[in-house]
């Protein structure tokens, strides 16, 4: 099993390389789609698509991880946190507004 401060490490720095490419995509992406602009520019953005694109560049690629122990399943999306996590801490009453309904 690896490290979990290793998989954060992996995965802020995958987030951090799509928030900085994301402007350029987005660019490149319209002048490539964009049938009024002369094709050498439409070519020359496609090659530019392909150039950065990598396995890292989408947004929905990332797994959603648990901020306290870092576990990949099973995640509440709002708390950022595994289920296992937001039950231990909505029992010891540390989830403000969290009430048991029943488990």
């Amino acid at each position: 099993m690896r490290n979990k401060k290793i998989v954060e490490i992996t995965d802020f720095r995958y987030r951090y390389k799509v928030y900085k490419l994301e402007k350029r995509f987005c660019a490149l992406r319209a002048i490539a789609l964009n049938s009024k602009i002369q094709s050498e520019f439409r070519i020359f953005a496609k090659y530019m698509l392909y150039y950065l694109s990598s396995k890292n560049k989408f947004p929905n690629n990332f797994k959603n991880r648990c901020l306290l122990t870092g576990r990949a399943r099973s995640i509440l999306p709002f708390f950022k946190l595994s289920r296992i996590e937001f039950r231990r801490l909505a029992k010891q009453n540390y989830l403000i507004g969290v009430r048991k309904s029943s488990w």
